[in-house]
Order: C-alpha cells, then sequence, then structure tokens
C-alpha cells in the first residue's frame, strides 16, 4: 500500500464545480516560479485543453519546470499536434501505459490505467479529485432550468469534487507523482529534488489546522483506499454519508453499510441517476433492494452527471479523489484519494452532501420494487460482468 502518513498544518479548500476548479487552478499555475506537476486521466484538445496547454507554455516560456503526465487510453483522442506544441515550449510529457504493447514493454496489460487527477505547484500548493481537464465540467450543475427525468441526457452538466490543499500535504503529493513519473521513464526533474531538501531544511510549513492523508494505489499494491474507507465505515458511530459517480460494490463492503445502519449510523448514499456508463449504472443499482430493505436511504441524482468520489463519516472524517467503488478503482486503476480530517472540512462537506441529497430524488422501497423487468433483467446481467466493467 503507498500513501503518506497523516500531515497536520494543511489548509483545505473545498471546491465543488467545474468553472471554479479550473479557475483555482490555473490560478496557482499562473504563480508557479520553480516546478508544476500536472497529472491527468484525461486531457482533451477542447476550450479547457487549450486554456491549460497556454498556461502550461507560459510558464515554461518563464523558466519553470513543467511536467505532465497523461494516460494513454483517457486521453487517446487528444492529438498528437496537441502534445507535440507543449514539448515544443520545453514541457516534459508523458504518456501513462502506452497502448503500444512495444513500447510499454515486457508486463504489458491494456487494463493498468492512471486515473489520477493531481496538480502540485511549487511544493506547496496541490489539487487532486474527480476532475478531468475536459470541457463536460464547464457548466454548472443546478443553474441549468428545469430537472432532467431521464436515465441518459449528453447535455447534462458535470457534478463533481476536488480539492486545493496548501502546506505540507502537498509534497506528499508530489511525492506520488513523482513515483508514477519515474515508473514510466520520465526524466529526473532537478527542481523537484531542489523543492524536497528545501522543505526538508525548513521544516513543515503550517498555513492551516487540517490533517491530510493523501493515499494512492495501485495494482501492484492492493487498494488502500478501499481499506481505508471501509475501516472508517466499520468505526463510524453516527453518520455515513457517500456520493458515488460509480457504485458496484463488493460483499464485504454491502456488508459494511448495513452493519452500521443496523449499529443505528445513519447511512445516506447519493449516486448517479443517469450514467456515462450504462452497465456500471445498472450494476451498482442490482444492489439497491438489499440497502434499502437494510434501512440504507437511497438519493439518485437525476439533473446532472454525477462524477464525484467522496466520503463524509461522522461530520469529521472526508475523502475526496479519483476512486470509485467498482473493481476497475479496487484492482486495475492508479488512483488517488485525499483523507482530511477534522469538524471544519467535514462541516463543508456534510452541507455539500446535503445540497446533493437535496438535488436529487429518493430511492423508495415500494416504488423501486415496482420496477420494469427490463430494468431488473438489465441489473443481473451487467453485475455479471461488474468485475471487467
Amino acid at each position: 500500500m503507498s500513501g503518506s502518513s497523516l500531515v497536520a498544518g494543511n489548509d483545505v479548500s473545498l471546491l465543488s464545480d467545474g468553472p471554479a476548479t479550473y479557475e483555482a487552478m490555473l490560478d496557482a499555475i499562473s504563480k508557479a516560479r520553480s516546478l508544476i506537476l500536472l497529472e491527468s486521466y484525461i486531457l482533451d484538445n477542447d476550450a479547457v485543453g487549450a486554456r491549460f496547454g497556454q498556461a502550461l507554455i507560459e510558464r515554461s516560456k518563464a523558466g519553470v519546470t513543467v511536467a505532465l503526465m497523461v494516460d494513454s487510453l483517457g486521453s487517446m483522442s487528444t492529438p498528437d499536434a496537441y502534445f507535440d506544441t507543449l514539448r515544443e515550449a520545453g514541457i516534459l510529457v508523458v504518456h501513462f501505459n502506452s497502448l503500444n504493447p512495444v513500447k510499454s514493454g515486457f508486463g504489458w496489460t491494456l487494463n493498468e490505467r492512471d486515473h489520477r487527477k493531481v496538480l502540485v505547484v511549487d511544493g506547496n500548493v496541490g489539487f487532486t479529485g474527480g476532475l478531468n481537464l475536459s470541457e463536460v465540467y464547464s457548466s454548472r450543475p443546478g443553474r441549468s432550468g428545469a430537472r432532467r427525468a431521464q436515465l441518459a441526457d449528453k447535455d447534462a452538466p458535470w457534478r463533481d469534487t476536488h480539492v486545493r490543499i496548501r502546506g505540507p500535504a502537498a509534497m506528499d503529493l508530489q511525492r506520488e507523482f513523482l513515483s508514477g513519473w519515474a515508473e514510466q521513464g520520465g526524466p529526473e526533474l532537478a527542481a523537484a529534488a531542489r523543492l524536497t531538501a528545501s522543505a526538508q531544511n525548513r521544516g513543515s510549513p503550517a498555513p492551516g489546522k487540517d490533517l491530510v492523508r493523501i493515499v494512492a494505489t495501485s495494482p501492484d499494491e492492493g487498494s488502500a483506499i478501499y481499506w481505508t474507507l471501509l475501516g472508517a465505515i466499520n468505526r463510524a458511530q453516527y453518520s455515513v454519508h457517500i456520493t458515488m459517480a460509480y457504485f458496484v460494490p463488493n460483499r464485504d463492503f454491502l456488508d459494511a453499510l448495513k452493519d452500521a445502519g443496523q449499529r443505528g449510523v445513519d447511512v445516506e448514499l447519493v449516486l448517479p441517476g443517469f450514467s456515462d456508463f450504462w452497465m456500471v449504472f445498472h450494476a451498482g443499482r442490482a444492489h439497491y433492494t438489499e440497502l434499502l430493505k437494510s434501512g440504507i436511504r437511497i438519493y439518485e441524482r437525476r439533473d446532472a452527471l454525477l462524477h464525484a468520489k467522496t466520503a463524509v463519516i461522522d461530520g469529521v472524517w472526508a475523502t475526496v479523489g479519483s476512486s470509485n467503488l467498482d473493481w476497475r478503482s479496487f484492482v486495475l486503476n492508479h488512483e488517488l484519494n485525499a483523507v482530511v480530517l477534522g469538524p471544519s472540512f467535514g462541516g463543508q462537506m456534510e452541507t455539500l452532501f446535503a445540497n446533493d441529497r437535496k438535488a436529487s430524488v429518493p430511492v423508495l422501497l415500494y416504488e423501486w420494487q415496482q420496477r420494469s423487468w427490463t430494468f431488473v433483467l438489465r441489473e443481473q446481467v451487467s453485475l455479471l460482468f461488474s468485475y471487467w466493467l
């Protein structure tokens, strides 16, 4: 298992829509003086991709070391010309796990993907969460007019969550980026070594009061994110509030949710009302009857495409990151989450959860049991293939 220990002295800001998140990231990039590390599953060649590309080029020409790592599958539709322009400006670019097995060498597997979303600037401010770099996040959920009742809508805004971390935990984000960068054959970054040495010499700055642990996982190490969340649920005393884009839990996770409910813990889930991956969507719904019968409350957000991967437990333990509750995140992907402890950030997460719940439709057991047999069939077929989704 990979990741840092719990680190004090951080200031964590919650970012809950695409435009605000991108503005905060671009602002941090514009202020870079030494090093920018950017990692994303998807970097689209659209208006958002163009803004980030220009921002990175501007800082590179100003003498800042810029390293970019994107997933070869996730960013497959982005043309080589986009990345060639970045390289011409002095930006170092690595494609994670090339789709060409000859380039990747022995042990190549198509399924091993880099699903992390990380930005670190000068080793002291970092971003992570669920947002890729794509124009699909350009509209804000809740501001688009009438509620959508259909199970699919390509024009719906995307709803996701990110965090900005100022403080020593940003260096842990940097460490995880550099580990993946080195594994993919990226060149050594002298600026990163200088920042690490400087941080060690001066001690950790303490701009805030948040306790943060960066938890990173890969197929070789197992899912520390999964076990960390499962442990928190097992210790929950009052509430377990989960917002999840792709929800296909295994038996242990289902039992943990049900056990918490039986202890009197308030267990509530906000899940998608439609999805960009229909089999994952239906596989998750196959568990609704069992969960609803155990007293767990489920809500579906049908006015936006829910892409967030977050949880808040007892109002003080929270996690935001890239990891979904499905087999792909558990055993195949490289994922990264930030765990934040404290009532201040936990309170913000509870408010965000309440807002998502208010914008969602409750799933009621008696109505759910009357759904069409065609939905039941889709659920059961999807569940059979859930390990490979």
